[in-house]
């Protein structure tokens, strides 16, 4: 006898309403880094790891797109900083609370042979107590999984092929085993996944993502606020100094090249954005860990003036601007920065623009994946480069 069925909640609603009733304690769970360890029935801590905040938001829009929440696998507030954590677990526990509530929540009867898909970005569910045996089965599908075959499905109706979801799925793996061995028809197929790998959406949670990886110890480096505090501090004094929204991305993203590599980093992230900035800001970002040196690299008994190789460089005045006026000084930890949420649509607009649109005479805008390619879409549209260089 079934005494209590299943129960779902709608996270995402949950997800709203407390942002009406609580803002900050909102903002706190959409902003502050959880670790997630997957915990089995032993206790200890198993190799399924994951870090990120418990409320996910869109970068352009600000919409709710991804909920985490299993309390029993909530690890530490590693990156929280400390002013957040009050608000953090005040709007932690109201969302609790909140999941458990009548508005947001649907009992579901599941008979023998019953198929329940929920979608773990939204919906939370679990079992009440049960007289007498049951068996169920789970399994899980990763969500690019999901959305590349849907992808497939999309571009398929676009060129008149619809699939059939009962026909064998399309072996999109090639014969070649050299790129000039490749027909249109094998390209055709595997196109539209490397194109989804350059939407705007796509690129921006992949830049923010390396962003706040910084956020640790292991970015400090004995100074007295890490990668991720002066990544923000940066932006932030650039935003309050006028500049325009291009170099406030700039400003934000400078160091993110430290995250996947420390040598050279400035032409990392340099190099990343170049598709979509002009030549000031590439080259601000190429070189302003050499010219940053001015400050100190004379402590370690190098040429701290080295930068005034590349004086006659029309960008030049400009790279020294930021990091004299902006990147320098950004190691203050009483300086209040703006939060993450603030630069995140800006990123997405940068990003959002076609490539190479400002720097058109660049050789790989020819190869350069654009929006309406092999029918790939993204939510965010292109913005017109505006920005002067």
């Amino acid at each position: 006898m079934l005494l209590h069925p299943p129960q779902v909640a709608d996270g995402l609603a949950a997800a709203e309403i407390l942002r009406a009733e609580d803002p900050d304690g909102f903002a706190a769970l959409a902003e502050t880094t959880v670790e997630w360890h997957y915990i089995p029935e032993d206790g200890r801590i198993g190799n399924g790891r994951a870090s990120g905040p418990v409320i996910k938001l869109d970068p352009a829009s600000g919409a709710v797109v991804q909920l985490r929440w299993s309390n029993k696998d909530r690890g530490w507030l590693s990156r929280a900083e400390t002013v957040q954590v009050p608000h953090f677990y005040r709007g932690y526990r109201r969302f609790a609370s909140l999941l458990n509530e009548a508005p947001v929540q649907r009992s579901v009867r599941l008979e023998p042979g019953a198929f329940l898909l929920l979608d773990n970005w939204r919906v939370t569910h679990g079992r009440r107590s049960y007289v007498g045996k049951r068996s169920l089965k789970g399994a899980s599908i990763l969500r690019r999984t999901w959305a590349g075959a849907q992808r497939m499905q999309e571009a398929a109706e676009a060129t008149g092929e619809l699939k059939q979801y009962d026909a064998p799925e399309p072996d999109i793996r090639t014969s070649l085993r050299r790129l000039d061995e490749g027909t249109s028809k094998e390209y055709a197929a595997q196109g539209p996944l490397w194109a989804a790998l350059v939407t705007p959406s796509a690129l921006t949670a992949q830049v923010l993502s390396l962003l706040r990886s910084m956020d640790g110890e292991h970015t400090r480096f004995g100074f007295r606020v890490n990668g991720y505090e002066h990544s923000l501090q940066t932006a932030t004094r650039a935003l309050r100094d006028g500049a325009d929204e291009e170099m406030v991305v700039v400003a934000l993203l400078h160091d993110v090249g430290e995250a996947l590599f420390a040598a050279n980093h400035g032409e990392i992230i340099a190099a990343m954005l170049r598709p979509f900035i002009t030549e000031r800001s590439y080259f601000v970002l190429k070189h302003h860990d050499l010219f940053q040196g001015y400050h100190y690299a004379h402590h370690f008994g190098l040429n701290r003036t080295a930068r005034d190789a590349l004086s006659d460089s029309p960008h030049y005045t400009a790279c020294v601007y930021f990091t004299d006026a902006w990147d320098s000084l950004a190691f203050d930890p009483d300086y209040q920065s703006e939060r993450l949420a603030v630069f995140e649509p800006m990123v997405a607009r940068v990003l959002g623009r076609e490539q190479y649109a400002l720097t058109p005479d660049n050789p790989k805008n020819a190869v350069a994946w654009k929006e309406t390619d092999l029918g790939v879409t993204d939510a965010h549209a292109h913005v017109p480069a505006t920005c002067e260089s």
